[in-house]
């Protein structure tokens, strides 16, 4: 039997927003695909920057707080790696 699955909705907020060093704030799980989509190269292997976008692909999927939670958790460690962050 199929397994019957909601599309992931990129629309939900993150835990908390993020304030960037240019003034940028990421609010949604959107917001954070997007940023890193640009910020960095497709691929790349990065283990923190990997985990991330799974973490968010997992959020955007179930909507789950602790997913969420989770998401922003590792959102902030890759920009704060990146010296990003405000």
């Amino acid at each position: 039997m199929a397994r019957c699955t909601k599309p992931p909705d990129y629309h939900r907020d993150l835990a908390r927003q993020i304030k960037l060093i240019d003034g940028t704030e990421l609010r949604t799980l959107s917001d954070a695909a997007a940023f890193f989509y640009e910020q960095f190269e497709p691929g790349r292997k990065w283990p923190t920057l990997k985990d991330a976008g799974k973490l968010l692909r997992q959020a955007a999927r179930s909507g789950k707080v602790a997913k969420i939670e989770a998401a922003t958790d590792q959102i902030e460690d890759v920009l704060r790696m990146r010296r990003l962050l405000r």
